[in-house]
Parts: structure tokens; sequence; C-alpha cells
């Protein structure tokens, strides 16, 4: 993985800093509609993270086939360099 510039890190660490209060919300759209929301399954997620494919390509593949029900968590070691 590639090491981080002296910037990227102090950005990082700048984020790390902010409280919850000071982030800003207002340009994420609202969610009305829970069942917008599209599940993938892991093959298919799996396969999206090893593919160069753009996201909407990726989601119009998905859309024509209907996805297994899975739900996915990622968990990241904060102290793990990148």
């Amino acid at each position: 993985m590639k090491k981080l510039n002296k910037k990227e890190l102090a950005e990082l660490e700048a984020l790390k800093n902010i409280k919850d209060e000071e982030i800003g919300y207002s340009d994420i759209p609202e969610v009305n509609n829970h069942n917008a929301f599209k599940r993938v399954s892991n093959k298919q997620f799996n396969e999206f993270i090893n593919s160069n494919l753009p996201l909407n390509t990726f989601i119009e593949l998905i859309e024509s086939n209907e996805p297994e029900m899975v739900s996915v968590n990622i968990i990241i070691n904060a102290s793990t360099s990148i």
C-alpha cells in the first residue's frame, strides 16, 4: 500500500480531532425511503472491490440481478499505516 505524505497525514490527524458537533451534514441528501438501499452479496461486493468499474456501472450490473440479502461489516484498524 502507498505511504501517506506529510500533507495527507496532517489532514487525517485534523479529521481525527474534529468533534461530532463540528461535522456538517448539509451536503448529504435526506433519505426518506430506506428501501431504496440495495443490498449485494459478499461475492458481488468482492467483485466490485477487485474491479476497476465505476460505481454507477457496477450498480447497473447488480440491479439487473436480484442480489442475495446479506449485511456487510467493515473493520478498519486505525493504527495501520496506509
